[in-house]
């Protein structure tokens, strides 16, 4: 399972990744902290293929994925 790390202070809320993302990775969250603003994170990584569609549909270059490493793994 990778690891998706959307950085909110950069998402916008346009939901691109969302939209592209054939998995249903993203759902939306509206947080205090940014003003109950829309924003996207990676509900369900466990479905992600590692396809980075979500990464190049990201106008702000909020969306990173990263593979775990086998310390990451075996720490579950």
């Amino acid at each position: 399972m990778p690891i998706i790390i959307v950085d909110l202070d950069k998402c916008i809320g346009c939901g691109k990744c969302s939209d592209i993302c054939i998995k249903a990775v993203f759902e939306t969250i509206k947080l205090e902290k940014y003003n109950y603003m829309t924003k996207y994170f990676a509900a369900h990584p466990e479905n992600c293929l590692f396809c980075c569609l979500c990464v190049g549909s990201c106008p702000e270059l909020a969306i990173t994925l990263k593979k775990k490493t086998f310390n990451e793994i075996k720490s579950f």
